[in-house]
């Protein structure tokens, strides 16, 4: 995009800078403090765009640089928006990209799943607008900050956009799966497997029910598990999953990509189709030599890290509704595998398909002090076995043998939709961010295509041997699901990042 649409946009980066004082209430600043502004409006779109930085950072090139690129490729997209579908948008609220801080992008280490705490209750009501509270916060800033600067920006979209964008995604049906250059059946039929067997070895009613899907150190083919990532942060176990909902972009929970309320965030590989030492494909987004000092290395393509905003702040109760996270990839690996779609949909509507959860479980992870006992058993390998620890292969795709159930929701959202629920598959460990997704058949999304509908998060109990016991628990794995909200986000993301 040239600089001459958007009026008012500095030239270079050397354009004059004018410091001021705080006009606008829930920004990143504080009242009184002094900061350069930047503000334009598109001669295209009529969007007014807003960047503002901290005044003593203001020679920083990286930062403006950085914030540009968000604008840019906001203000591309929306160009092609406005032209496809008429709307106007102008009179909408700014854009606004406050810079943050920098982060620390670190090169080694595994994220830690967030303890889970105890259900306070359980609110049944789900995806009815009239229900929604009115004082629930809304998810209407996320947090961005891209590894290679360690740049951080809290990054407001107004509303009206993100729901447009995925009103166009869902009319052109770009929130439906693709296959990719490997092409596939999306039938149910992958999925079968032999659910007559339970072992008595962990999760729900204490019962492991997941088998390794695929041969030890043999790419996955199959869709549409091809589509799954392993983020390998180069240890020796498995870290995170995540899931291929574009042709570089990753849906995952936030705590795989920054640890909540740090300034620090992960650097990883992402691979998809992975068991073990085989993959079919690989992105990878490096950490800094020392992460306060130095300069990160440059891949020469563009990624970023998201998260909302509520993550990232210090004090936010419920923070497991705000467990969600997007990472824009730098390679385009979903044009050669694929890439699963997204819907969202009550949960009553949800429990009349059947839905499948698969994921890169850690084995053996956790302190000497107290262990993780989750990790999956293998009873194809060993059904007699009286622990996993033996039979569990890091880096491999797992999966429950039967199809999940969801229910118990909690934190409802101003739309009506509970932001978490659980479910009754197993997971563990290492299963952060791996999908819970279905196949459309006419009354979810639409007929031939896969589509992630939530991811998990936390085990609510049975982690390790001081948890309290799976044994009458019937759903024991916590999920972040997509909500309309969350569901808007990803359309804006996908279509300003294509």
């Amino acid at each position: 995009m040239s600089n001459g649409m958007l009026r008012k946009i500095p030239s270079t980066l050397s354009a004059s800078l004018a410091a001021c004082v705080l006009l606008f209430s829930g920004s990143a600043f504080s009242k009184g403090e002094s900061y350069v502004e930047k503000r334009f409006t598109s001669d295209e779109t009529q969007v007014e765009y807003v960047i503002r930085v901290h005044e003593k950072y203001a020679n920083d090139k990286s930062i403006f640089k950085d914030a540009y690129e968000l604008v840019e490729e906001s203000e591309s997209m929306l160009i092609n928006l406005q032209k496809t579908t008429g709307e106007r948008l102008a009179g909408l609220p700014p854009v606004r990209i406050d810079w943050l801080r920098k982060g620390n992008t670190i090169s080694k280490g595994n994220p830690e799943q967030p303890e889970a705490k105890a259900d306070e209750s359980f609110n049944r009501i789900d995806g009815y607008s009239e229900y929604a509270p009115d004082d629930v916060p809304t998810v209407d800033s996320f947090s961005a900050y891209k590894p290679e600067t360690r740049n951080e920006f809290n990054f407001f979209i107004p509303v009206e956009i993100r729901e447009l964008t995925f009103r166009v995604a869902v009319n052109e049906k770009q929130n439906d799966s693709f296959v990719g250059e490997i092409k596939s059946e999306t039938t149910e039929r992958v999925e079968a497997v032999d659910k007559r067997q339970y072992y008595p070895m962990g999760w729900s009613f204490n019962d492991d029910n997941r088998v390794r899907l695929g041969s030890l150190n043999t790419e996955i083919n199959a869709w549409p598990w091809r589509t799954i990532a392993n983020f390998d942060y180069g240890g020796s176990n498995s870290g995170c999953s995540g899931t291929l909902i574009g042709p570089r972009h990753i849906v995952t929970a936030a705590h795989c990509i920054n640890t909540s309320a740090t300034d620090n965030f992960f650097a990883l590989s992402a691979r998809v189709g992975r068991n073990g030492s085989d993959w079919k494909a690989t992105t990878t987004m490096p950490g800094c030599p020392n992460s306060s000092t130095d300069d990160c290395p440059s891949i020469g393509k563009t990624y970023w890290y998201f998260t909302p905003s509520q993550w990232r702040q210090s004090s936010v109760s419920n923070r497991e509704q705000y467990d969600f996270g997007i990472i824009v990839i730098p390679d385009r690996l979903g044009n050669n595998v694929g890439w699963m779609g997204y819907w969202y949909a009550p949960m009553g509507s949800l429990n009349t398909v059947s839905k499948f959860s698969r994921g890169y479980p850690s084995c053996n992870a956790g302190p000497a002090n107290n262990p993780r006992i989750d990790d999956p058993a293998d009873p194809a390998k060993c059904p007699t076995c009286t622990t996993d620890l033996t039979v569990c292969s890091p880096f491999h795709l797992y999966g429950d043998a039967a199809s999940c159930s969801v229910g118990n929701g909690t934190n409802l959202d101003g739309d009506g939709y509970n932001r978490n629920f659980r479910m009754s598959c197993d997971g563990s460990a290492g299963m952060s961010g791996s999908p819970l997704y279905l196949y459309g058949n006419g009354n979810v999304g639409n007929d031939g295509s896969v589509y992630y509908t939530a991811h998990d998060i936390q085990s609510t109990c049975g982690g390790t041997a001081s948890s309290s016991s799976c044994e009458n628990v019937s759903r024991a794995d916590r999920m972040v699901r997509l909500t309309p909200q969350y569901a808007s986000w990803i359309s804006y993301f996908r279509s300003t990042f294509p």
